[in-house]
Formats: structure tokens, sequence, C-alpha cells
């Protein structure tokens, strides 16, 4: 892998390339991306682009693109952002890795799903070693499609997320999470218990990170 990543004044620039190491193609499977941000202040923005060739097939490729920013005003960070990804590689992506779900139609490569996203949300320092944040994210898909069942159509997907983490020390924390999804047409068979006629989905979870 080649990277690069540089900082001019309150700009950060990033680049990196992957060759996909496919016999006969140095195409297949490679990876590029990039990212720019801004920050002056207690304001930040920042944009970012990804291309990922497929291993089998370099006809066919994932891309993505996203933009963010936060404002800090005192202990509190508001932030939101927009991306976009569009994938014919057939691969799962990892954030419809549940149930069964593939990436586009029967996982057939050249089939493109689309992926429309937002989110916005707050984070707050309530003292030194505690902190809290909360966000909702929102997704819109198209050529939604599921192992043994093909292309499903398209969907909407919600969801409400929050999270609290308490610094025992520099390098480890405690910390707890929950979240509520909501899923609307096709977006509802990537979500665990789908079978069962589900189209919510609620996951909390707790632990313990530490640094080395």
């Amino acid at each position: 892998m080649i990277k690069y990543y540089g900082s001019f004044g309150g700009f950060s620039v990033g680049l990196s390339y992957a060759a996909g190491e496919q016999a006969g193609s140095a195409r297949r499977g490679s990876q590029v991306s990039s990212s720019l941000q801004y920050t002056a202040g207690d304001f930040s923005i920042g944009g970012g682009a990804q291309q990922t060739v497929s291993a089998a097939n370099s006809d066919f490729k994932a891309t993505a693109y996203n933009l963010s920013a936060s404002y800090k005003i005192g202990a509190t960070k508001l932030f939101g952002g927009y991306y976009n990804m569009k994938d014919s590689t057939g691969d799962t992506p990892f954030y419809t890795a549940m149930s069964g779900s593939l990436a586009n139609g029967g996982g057939v490569a050249g089939i493109q799903r689309k992926d429309n996203g937002y989110f916005f949300g707050t984070s707050y320092q309530a003292s030194a070693a505690l902190s809290l944040t909360g966000a909702f994210y929102y997704d819109k898909s198209q050529n939604v499609s599921i192992n043994g069942l093909g292309n499903v159509g398209d969907g909407r997907r919600y969801a409400l997320v929050g999270w609290a983490e308490y610094a025992l020390s520099k390098r480890t924390q405690l910390y707890t999470t929950i979240d509520y999804n909501k899923a609307k047409d096709a977006a509802r068979y990537e979500l665990p218990g789908q079978a069962a006629g589900k189209d919510n989905v609620t996951s909390v979870g707790v632990g313990i990170r530490h640094i080395f």
C-alpha cells in the first residue's frame, strides 16, 4: 500500500492506493481513497472518496463518497453528514452483512446497489471522565437483495443510537451503547429476525476498551 498524509495550515489531506495482488492484474481488487479536511477553531468540515475494484472482474467496482461537519460549543459538539455508495461488485458491504443480505441482485456482479444516507447528532462532555453521544441515521437503498430471494427492491432504514463512555484512565474506558433500527420495504430483510416479520430491532451493549 502507498499512503500519503499532509497538513497545511487548517487543511489535512490523505491519499492511499492498494494494488489488488491478483495474478495477471494489478487493477482487480485494487483500492484508491482520498480525504480532505478543514478545521478552523471549533468548526471542522471534511469529505472523502473511495473506489474498490472487484477482485473477480475489473469492470465492476464499488464507489463511496462522504461529507461531514462538526461544530463545538463549550462542552457540546454538533455533527452531521452525508454519504453515497454505488456497488456493482456483488460483494457484501459490512453494514448490510446481516441475515444473509447480499450487496445486489442475488449476488450477481453488475447489478448496482445504491445507498444514500444522512446522519446528525450531538456529543456532550459531562465531566472530565464521562462523555455522552446521541445520533440519528437514515439510509435509502436501491436494488436490495437477499441470499436465496434475489432482488427485493428498494427500502429505507432509520436508526437512533445512544453512547456513553467513562474513562478509567487515559488508555482504559468503560462504555455502553443502545440503538434502535426501524426498516421499511426491502430494508426489512437486512434486519436480524426478518424471517419472523420484524421491521425493527433494538440492541444493547456494554464493554471495556484498553489501548495498548
